[in-house]
C-alpha cells in the first residue's frame, strides 16, 4: 500500500505426488487433496492483507510447479517480491537450499524474506537487514534497504561476508608435535 501497486498472493503447490506401483502416474485424490490444503493458505493470506489494508488491489494465484521457477516468472513482473521462509534444521538444512535463497540469489526485484519469529531470538527493535557484496555503494539493495528503513523509522543493519585465504606463509609451518601424538593415538 505505501508503494502504491497491487497485491499478488501467490502459492507455489510443489507436491510430491506418489506414483503407482508400476511408476505410471499419479493418484487425481493426491493433486485434489494437495489443492485444497493450498486453497486455505493463499484464503488467509487475503484476509491478513485486508485486514492491514482493506481497500488494496489484490490478487491471488495457486500454481502447480517448482516454487523457486514460479516466483522467479512472478519476480519479472514485480516491484517486490515478500517470501516466507520455514527454519529447516538438521540434515536436510544441509543439503538443500531454501526456496526464499535461490530466488533472493536469482530475482529481478528486490525480495524481502520475513522468517517466523522464534523464542530464541535476541528481543530488541526491529531493523532493516541487507547483505552487500562491496562491488559498489550504489547498489540497488542498499538503495532500497536504507529506503525501507528510513520509512519503518527502524535501523539499519549491512552485512558483508566472504571467506578470506589462508595467511602467506602457512603452508611452510609444519607441528612435529601434532603429528607424533596423531601417530602415538593411533598405535594405542
Amino acid at each position: 500500500a505505501t508503494r502504491g501497486c497491487p497485491l499478488r498472493i501467490v502459492h507455489a503447490l510443489h507436491p510430491m505426488l506418489p506414483a503407482d506401483p508400476y511408476g505410471v502416474g499419479s493418484p487425481f485424490d493426491s493433486l485434489h487433496a494437495a489443492v485444497a490444503a493450498a486453497e486455505p493458505v493463499l484464503a488467509r493470506g487475503v484476509a491478513r492483507a485486508r485486514a492491514v489494508v482493506p481497500d488494496i488491489e489484490l490478487t491471488t494465484r495457486l500454481v502447480c510447479g517448482s516454487p523457486v521457477g514460479i516466483l522467479l516468472d512472478e519476480a519479472l513482473r514485480a516491484q517486490l517480491l515478500v517470501m516466507g521462509t520455514r527454519e529447516r534444521s538438521g540434515l536436510r538444512a544441509r543439503i538443500t537450499r531454501s526456496v526464499s535463497f535461490q530466488v533472493a540469489a536469482q530475482a529481478s526485484c528486490p525480495v524481502v524474506v520475513i522468517r517466523p519469529a522464534r523464542a530464541e531470538d535476541r528481543p530488541g527493535p526491529p531493523r532493516v537487514v541487507v547483505g552487500v557484496d562491496g562491488a559498489s555503494t550504489r547498489s540497488p539493495a542498499l538503495g532500497f534497504a536504507f529506503q525501507a528503513a528510513r520509512q519503518r523509522g527502524v535501523p539499519l543493519a549491512a552485512v558483508h561476508a566472504w571467506t578470506p585465504g589462508p595467511p602467506a606463509g602457512l603452508e611452510a609451518v609444519h607441528h612435529p608435535v601434532t603429528t607424533e601424538a596423531v601417530e602415538r593415538r593411533a598405535l594405542e
